[in-house]
């Protein structure tokens, strides 16, 4: 199956710098070895990365 793309649209509103996270809005991950990391929409997704590739290893 191709992907399929979906069309953008870019508006000038912007969004608060800062937005409550609730646990709804949380992805936990579960890895080998009965690891468990959970973590919000604000992530940092290069931290969560070396995190994650920490814990793979162990």
């Amino acid at each position: 199956m191709t992907p399929s793309l979906v069309p953008v649209v870019l508006t000038g509103e912007s969004l608060p710098l800062t937005v409550p996270i609730s646990a709804d809005e949380r992805v936990k991950i579960e890895l080998a070895g009965g690891y468990r990391v959970r973590v919000g929409g604000g992530v940092d997704t290069s931290i969560l990365r070396r995190v994650l590739d920490v814990l793979e290893r162990r």
